[in-house]
């Protein structure tokens, strides 16, 4: 357990028109099954002890092909201390970007990577080679699993540029980084880089995906049953938006799903952006989210990617040097004893309270979201508001006096009792609405509450939801 605090919970009688006809039903959606270990971080090679302390699966790390082979195709340096990835603990695993300037006639560490088009096998494939290598070397300490590049879709003048490249010189990259990975690797995954939803939804072009897949050859509807695609992993970039989480995820999983593609796990980077840390708050950010918001969504994300069965998913753990943006579990540069933010107790909450998670069900309405994640140990009800108007969650309980642990999303809990009603007792939980920012943005839902019980046997819980003055029955 990890803090105690006074929490101002009611538990008690509800209103006998919960029973009535007059509340309405909302379906779930279907159960989905889940594997434990999946909750990760970006970066904070240098922060072993807060990693151990936040119990974290694995960690992506950051393989620089320059930093490797800074000066031609005939040196490797170990850029990456072999020592350090085989005694970190848990898994690594790793993001491969930066083009040396000789490999390319630019120059540029966005570059296409010259002889990208011979043969894995032909030396003067400089690409091919180096992943022969990297792989070859850090294989056997564990690393398996392999991103190529990042951000490949974004453009000159539509943010930072990752790669030069169009569609089909990354599907090459791609192509190339999955023949000569699996050469020397079996156990070799190779990830789609995340792409930038936002740019190609601001440039009105497809998503980045979808001209991915059809550039393999993967069209919607078709039978792509032949098609050997070289990848068995998509990741999947999603900031700032609890809606957005829905709405991203579920293209990306219906790209998939519209081709029968089956087998392509979804890994999901996320977080949000908290300009408003007064330790480094921002001048007119885009979006004005609070130490507290940033602590809600890590909870909506970490609840959301296990009811939409994404296989990991990881936040950065610190601030980078050279982004003037917020955006670690850890500020950078800060005092002894004030690294840590809210959100880095929401996620420890998290892991400790999700990892072994069994079968997760969403249940909603459009005022608010239930998530239930069961397990051998526990049933765990994440709730929460997704408008501007507060709220109450009613559950029921199969016998007064029956104790629970109620969490906040920053990891303070109390212990909860049921209380008489007709069905015969529940618990009733008040619910923070979401937050309107600076600029009037709604981007983060409501504070989520999260409720862990003994698993129910075969009394069937009830879930209501009042909002706007109205019950309506959840599940």
């Amino acid at each position: 357990m990890k803090r105690m605090v006074a929490c101002s919970v009611v538990v008690g009688v509800v209103l006998a028109i919960l029973g009535s006809s007059a509340a309405g039903s909302v379906a779930a959606q279907p159960a989905q099954q889940v594997e434990p270990s999946r909750f990760g971080i970006v970066g904070g090679r240098d922060k072993a002890e807060e990693t151990a302390v936040l119990g974290v699966g694995w960690q992506r790390v950051t393989f620089e092909w320059a930093a490797f082979q800074p000066d031609g195709p005939d040196e490797f340096v170990l850029a990456i201390n072999p020592d350090w990835v085989q005694n970190a603990g848990h898994e690594i695993t790793g993001l491969v970007v930066g083009t040396p300037a000789w490999a390319s006639a630019s120059g540029s560490a966005a570059a296409v990577p010259d002889g990208l088009g011979r043969s894995a096998s032909d030396p003067r494939n400089f690409w091919a080679a180096f992943i022969t290598e990297l792989v070859t070397t850090y294989a056997p300490l564990g690393v398996h699993h392999w991103t190529i590049y990042d951000a490949p879709n974004v453009r000159l003048g539509e943010g930072r540029v990752h790669f030069h490249g169009d569609v089909a010189d990354y599907a090459q990259l791609l192509a190339v980084a999955y023949e000569a990975a699996h050469a020397v690797d079996p156990d070799a995954v190779i990830h789609v880089a995340a792409a930038d939803w936002w740019v190609d939804v601001a440039a009105g072009r497809p998503p980045f995906f979808e001209r991915l897949l059809v550039e393999l050859g993967a069209e919607p509807g078709a039978d792509n049953a032949g098609i050997a695609l070289p990848f068995e992993v998509v990741d999947v970039r999603v900031y700032n938006d609890t809606q957005a989480l829905w709405d991203i995820l579920g293209a990306y999983q219906g790209a998939l799903a519209s081709r029968e593609i089956t087998g392509v796990q979804v890994w999901l980077e996320t977080g949000a952006n908290p300009t408003r840390d007064p330790e480094r708050r921002m001048r007119s950010p885009l979006f004005g989210i609070t130490l507290d918001q940033q602590a809600d969504f890590l909870v909506q994300v970490a609840a959301i990617s296990l009811a939409l069965d994404v296989e990991r998913m990881a936040v950065p753990l610190v601030d980078t040097v050279d982004e003037n943006q917020p955006w670690g579990l850890l500020r950078i540069e800060s005092e002894p004893g004030e690294e840590r933010r809210p959100a880095f107790e929401a996620y420890r909450t998290v892991i400790e309270l999700f990892a072994d998670a069994g079968t997760v069900t969403r249940y909603e309405h459009v005022a608010a979201d239930l998530i239930v994640i069961e397990s051998a140990r526990q049933d765990v009800y994440v709730l929460w508001m997704r408008g501007a108007w507060p709220g109450e969650f009613t559950i029921t309980s199969p016998e007064v006096g029956e104790s629970a642990t109620l969490y906040t999303a920053q990891g303070w809990f109390r212990t909860v009792r049921s209380e008489a009603f007709d069905w015969p007792a529940s618990f009733r939980l008040g619910a923070d609405p979401a937050q309107r920012d600076a600029n009037d943005f709604l981007t983060v839902a409501g504070s989520p509450r999260l409720l862990v019980l003994e698993p129910s046997g075969e009394f069937f819980r009830v879930v209501y939801v009042l909002a706007n003055g109205e019950y309506f029955r959840m599940k």
